[in-house]
């Protein structure tokens, strides 16, 4: 699959968790915690959008453990620091925008 395919898939999954799900905010400490965090939260997004790769573009036949294993988790930190990279960039940007208030007279 291409790379810039699968960032913007780790990374769209990430931010969906983490702006939109709104239904998962107060159900538990540890939860909020990890949505709270962007470089857990993409580690997670990584291995579970490998395991969704895995399961639509290969067979059971050919699935070996270990491999499976040390690929998922290349997968989860490769979404932790592309998404933690991304998030932080986009916060750098929207901090050097300047927002013109209009003040009423």
């Amino acid at each position: 699959m291409n790379i810039t395919i699968t960032i913007l898939c780790i990374y769209g999954l990430c931010f969906g968790l983490q702006n939109k799900a709104t239904f998962l905010r107060g159900l538990n400490d540890l939860l909020d915690e990890l949505l709270n965090c962007t470089y857990c939260l993409g580690f997670h997004c990584g291995w579970l959008f490998y395991i969704f790769n895995y399961f639509i573009f290969f067979k059971l036949e050919e699935l070996n453990i270990l491999q499976t294993g040390f690929q998922m988790t290349c997968y989860g930190f490769f979404g932790a620091s592309t998404t933690y990279l991304i998030d932080t960039a986009i916060r750098w940007i929207e901090s050097q925008i300047e927002i013109e208030e209009e003040y009423e007279e």
